[in-house]
């Protein structure tokens, strides 16, 4: 294809946006307006229609490109066989120093398409529209690094990256995951240690990393890494803790069990780690005592398989998550973490409108009685505490009690693991619908101090937008949406604080274009279907007076 024949394709399809951006990740940059790709500056040779297959995928990473859209945006509908298209795919990761065995940046996702992995960032785009941000991260190379300098300063800090899953299939991955949670939980029972949270970890997942790069990004002084491999009933785990300052391996271990013994497992491996960073503290002084959440191993895994169903988020792995946690509770009924997040994940599924009749009372009651039998583990206390506030501040009758009983399990949670970014975001969100605005703020800032690439930094954003769009702080409230829209573009919540923002700061016509975005990303959208908070009183009749004077479709 020539370069003309680029030109034409980008205009017909679309692309025209690429002309004015340079997108950077890793170590390059997709120059779109000079169709060129650097690599520390200096050009990469590619041709043409590899470089158009680059964009693609780089302008859409916060979704799988089908097989269809690429032919269609690439070869404008022409057929092209599998092997044209392979071929193609390949030579892009060629470019990029990926291969088909690491997938660090392209991922193919069988059946579905292709993928781009890595953090993009636009770092140039002079023809954007100043209200809505162009990427994910317009803003967060900043709070990153204001993030990382604040906790480089804490000697004892630790990252538990994802471990590698080293089965040939995919089918562990939920046991790989969840392991690598139990740990992160244990570790920050540590008071003493700073233990960065688990969705800010996640976001290395399925990447090659340079630990001293994570150790600047997330502001850590110490990364745990490692790999797992199931053969039936045995395990074997190895792992490694590596100082990031220098990249030095502090020292290297592994460990050969049984599926039976996974909880012991993970128990010397959190105490290797305490006893590396801090060898004058005994376990006994330095850990809380850690109730094993289980004795069936059978629940445990059918816990695991839900948890990591549940973090997938979309509608089928919503249903899925469901019926593997309640089947864990029907195998262990004082299964209380089950119980916790099955509440948790039908308050996850009421957001989007995905809830079944009767779920709310159900999700109150999972809820009510974890955080009685929670014996103090935080991560029982912040998903309970979390499903209890959501479901309290919908059911209006039952606010006051639950909301109380809610927020005082989601301090306690705090108080047991304070650098939990996930434990602040919700009991952020309690707060903001207890009618605790500023207390409501200083939450959501701390999360984000703490976790500054949190795979949750979307909804993060979104409540702290509400609570300065709540105290009348209409330019905060707008600056922040914008984050959040960066964060997480199909979310419509962003969005309508945006348009409510600019209404209120008289910049009537950039509303209406910013409801006009909003519509064709959610051409359904209707003013019926929107919620907003019933605290303060009169809040949420002037949210969608403002809403409609502007337009939004009843």
């Amino acid at each position: 294809m020539l370069l003309e024949d680029l030109w034409r394709s980008f205009r017909n399809h679309g692309f025209l946006l690429y002309f004015a951006m340079v997108l950077a990740f890793d170590d390059f940059e997709l120059d779109t307006a000079k169709v060129e790709l650097r690599k520390d500056g200096q050009p990469v040779a590619i041709e043409p229609q590899v470089f158009a297959l680059i964009c693609l995928l780089v302008e859409n990473h916060d979704r799988v490109v089908s097989k269809d859209e690429l032919v269609e945006k690439i070869w404008s509908g022409r057929f092209i066989s599998d092997a044209a298209i392979a071929s193609r795919i390949s030579l892009a990761r060629k470019a990029l120093g990926d291969d088909g065995k690491r997938q660090r940046l392209l991922k193919t996702i069988h059946g579905l398409g292709v993928r781009f992995v890595g953090s993009v960032t636009d770092v140039g785009d002079p023809n954007s529209d100043p209200d809505i941000p162009a990427t994910e991260a317009d803003t967060g190379p900043s709070q990153i690094m204001i993030a990382s300098e604040t906790l480089q300063r804490r000697e004892a800090s630790i990252a538990v990256l994802p471990f590698d899953n080293m089965n040939d299939e995919r089918e562990y991955e939920y046991l790989v995951d969840g392991i690598v949670e139990d740990i992160t939980t244990s570790l920050a029972k540590a008071g003493w240690l700073f233990v960065m949270s688990r969705n800010s970890s996640f976001t290395y997942k399925e990447r090659f990393v340079d630990v001293t790069q994570v150790g600047r990004e997330l502001g850590v002084r110490y990364v745990l890494e490692g790999s797992i491999r199931r053969s039936r009933s045995s395990l074997r785990v190895t792992a490694q803790l590596i100082e990031t300052r220098t990249g030095g391996h502090i020292w290297a271990e592994k460990y050969d069990g049984t599926v039976d013994e996974i909880f012991e497992l993970q128990d010397k491996i959190t105490e290797h780690v305490v006893g590396a960073i801090e060898p004058g503290v005994r376990k006994a002084e330095t850990l809380r005592a850690y109730a094993k959440p289980t004795t069936n191993l059978d629940a445990y895994d059918l816990y695991l398989r839900g948890v990591h169903q549940m973090y997938a988020s979309t509608k089928n792995s919503f249903d899925s998550a469901v019926e593997f946690l309640k089947a864990a509770i029907e195998t262990d009924p004082d299964f209380q973490l089950a119980k916790a997040f099955l509440a948790l994940t039908l308050a996850m599924q009421d957001t989007p409108g995905w809830s079944r009749a009767g779920d709310a009372g159900k999700a109150i009651a999972l809820a009510r009685e974890a955080i009685v039998d929670a014996n103090d583990n935080p991560v029982i206390l912040r998903a309970a505490g979390y499903a209890l506030a959501y479901f309290a501040e919908k059911k209006s009758r039952s606010a006051g009690d639950d909301l109380d009983v809610a927020t005082e399990a989601l301090e306690r949670a705090l108080d047991l693991h304070p650098t939990s970014a996930q434990t602040l975001n919700s009991l952020g969100f309690a707060r903001l619908w207890s009618g605790d605005t500023e207390q409501a703020i200083e939450c959501f800032n701390r999360a984000i101090e703490i976790s500054p690439r949190d795979q949750e930094m979307g909804y993060i954003l979104v409540g702290l937008a509400t609570a300065h769009l709540i105290l009348g702080r209409d330019n905060d409230a707008l600056e922040t949406a914008k984050r959040s829209i960066a964060e997480m573009p199909n979310n419509g919540s962003g969005h309508r604080i945006l348009i409510v923002a600019l209404f209120r700061l008289d910049r009537l016509s950039e509303a209406k274009m910013a409801l006009k975005r909003l519509l064709n990303i959610l051409p359904d959208a209707k003013l019926s279907d929107v919620k907003p908070l019933s605290k303060p009183f009169g809040f949420a009749d002037r949210f969608l007076t403002d809403l409609r004077t502007v337009g939004y479709p009843e």
